[in-house]
């Protein structure tokens, strides 16, 4: 994968991550190994990701027009680098000299995956003839139901005078784990501001984000015009019983809704369509 570094990010000092006066306003490049200059950035590659997982997968036709398929993931991504493209260009290494520091759980990281499809060719009304069988048979019932787990976030930093550090420190003897409502999904009293001269220890992807579970359906129908023109009528709904799913966290530290559920993914949405086939 790809990073940036800064080359000329300043020295450790004894002791010290890096000199603990940068958090009070000292010029930090004062302490880095190019004197005069400021951020000098790197585009380097070699930082890395694994990703493993199991995968189980089942299509069968059922007979009397169903089809269906489930498939189960059970995954695990792993990477010292941020960002959820494999060759994505970012600067979010905390420290070039110890950047394995940073491995963890990779943001597109997530452990289970469960999916649910099937396609029904309605028997009802079927073998009906005239008017009926034009508006009411041969139509065809689609849906998709998707549950999976949260995806891994890291918690960043936001702060005064927080030197060279981009992520909290953990709180010692205490647990993530939170309540997992919208004001507090994980535990915020488990993290802190780092001390001056050192970087945050929080590791990247700890805080798993909320679930997802889906349910998407649709119902069409194709009315042949002739034998080279159709006209299919599609009805979807997807989320359709408008089940809330979170999917935004507030994971910087020194924000007023840390910890906090700031987004959800899209509610109910009902689509029709006409699609003509010639």
């Amino acid at each position: 994968m790809a990073s940036q570094y800064d080359r000329n990010q300043p020295y450790p000092i004894p002791g010290y991550d890096f000199d603990p006066s940068v958090n009070t306003g000292t010029f930090p490049y004062f302490f880095g190994p190019y004197k005069g200059w400021g951020t000098i950035t790197t585009y380097v590659s070699t930082t890395n990701l694994s990703w493993n997982g199991l995968l189980a997968s089942l299509r069968h036709n059922v007979g009397k027009g169903l089809f269906v398929s489930a498939s189960y993931t059970w995954s695990h991504a792993l990477s010292d680098t941020r960002g959820n493209e494999l060759f994505q260009d970012n600067d979010s290494t905390q420290d070039i000299y110890h950047p394995r520091a940073d491995y963890g759980n990779a943001d597109f990281n997530v452990s289970q995956v469960f999916a649910f499809s099937y396609v029904w060719d309605l028997p009802f009304l079927r073998q009906t003839t005239g008017i009926r069988h034009v508006l009411l048979g041969g139509w065809k019932y689609t849906g998709t139901t998707t549950i999976q787990s949260g995806f891994s976030m890291s918690p960043m930093l936001s702060v005064d005078q927080q030197g060279l550090a981009t992520r909290p420190s953990i709180v010692a003897g205490t647990r993530l784990e939170g309540p997992k409502t919208v004001n507090e999904w994980f535990n915020v009293d488990a993290f802190t501001r780092p001390a001056f001269g050192f970087f945050g220890n929080a590791g990247n992807g700890i805080i798993t984000g909320p679930h997802l579970i889906n349910f998407d359906m649709g119902l069409y129908k194709d009315f042949r015009l002739t034998e080279r023109h159709i006209i299919q009528f599609r009805s979807e709904f997807f989320n359709i019983f408008n089940h809330t799913n979170f999917n935004a966290v507030d994971t910087t530290f020194g924000d007023g809704a840390f910890g906090q559920i700031v987004g959800a993914a899209d509610p109910r949405i009902i689509e029709f369509a006409l699609r003509w086939q010639f």
